[in-house]
């Protein structure tokens, strides 16, 4: 509101003044306080949706545990494991993350990080702070906010001897339907956890595409799997070579044929005497 001419210059000097001199310290450490606020309920909220998006992945596990211990898959039944990680640079994150603490300072009313806590979660948020790239910040910041990242995974096969192994030890020594079935187990857990976090309200499928699928493993083992995957709420599609289309057939609603000559395919439904 003040004038355009230089005979006027003192007001804009004196209003110059009090924005140096008391508005902008008054608001400099306003922002302050807030950035300080923000940051801790970040830090809190870093802490505490981590730790409840690891036990949902704790309880998750333990339900299908519970469905799994009752299937046999020719002698074998199969235990999902999970451990705190291995990693050395997140081992002391999920410590704290796992304390249930928050990380506020002087709060009363709940327990809250110690000073070497404290420490270690400001040193990380210092790192993911300095990053300059955007890029690099976003993919550091993806990583850590992870909770997969804090866990190591495992399967424990267990056999009707008795004995058990670990599916990644058995992974790295052998071959053929002992890896193959632990597989499918993992490819139908991680579809039903999609299932069961879905929102509720809106219209859901899940459709599952197999392409030569079971190619390794026996008889007994494919039908076992194929029941499995019935019991879940997934929609299969299995495409698989003649030689087992008599194994899947009795556990499938739709059987189709696909025939091939020279350059063109064709489909054809047929039922079960006619293989």
């Amino acid at each position: 509101g003040f004038e355009n001419a230089l005979t006027d210059i003192e007001s804009y000097k004196q209003r110059y003044h009090q924005l140096k001199e008391m508005d902008i310290v008054s608001k400099e450490e306003k922002t302050r306080q807030a950035k300080l606020k923000c940051e801790e309920s970040f830090k809190t909220s870093f802490i505490s949706g981590l730790n409840e998006k690891i036990e949902n992945a704790k309880k998750d596990i333990a339900e299908l545990n519970k469905g799994l211990a009752q299937r046999d898959f020719n002698g074998e039944t199969y235990e999902f494991c999970v451990s705190p990680t291995s990693r050395d640079d997140f081992k002391e994150y999920y410590k704290i993350i796992q304390s249930g603490k928050e990380y506020m300072v002087n709060n009363l009313l709940s327990e809250t990080l110690s000073e070497s806590q404290r420490r270690i979660m400001d040193d990380l948020f210092i790192k993911l702070s300095s990053v300059e790239n955007d890029q690099e910040t976003e993919q550091m910041l993806m990583e850590y906010t992870d909770y997969r990242n804090y866990l190591d995974y495992d399967i424990k096969i267990k056999y009707a001897s008795g004995n058990f192994a670990y599916f990644s030890k058995v992974n790295k020594e052998k071959s053929g339907g002992e890896t193959q079935t632990p597989f499918y187990v993992i490819m139908a857990a991680s579809f039903e956890q999609v299932i069961r976090n879905r929102n509720q309200n809106e219209d859901f499928g899940c459709v599952v595409i197999f392409d030569e699928a079971f190619n390794n493993m026996d008889e007994q083992r494919i039908q076992e799997m194929i029941k499995f995957y019935n019991e879940r709420e997934i929609q299969t599609f299995i495409a698989v070579p003649p030689s087992r289309a008599s194994t899947i057939i009795p556990y499938v609603n739709t059987r189709l044929l696909v025939i091939k000559q020279g350059q063109q395919s064709f489909v054809e439904g047929f039922k079960d005497e006619q293989l």
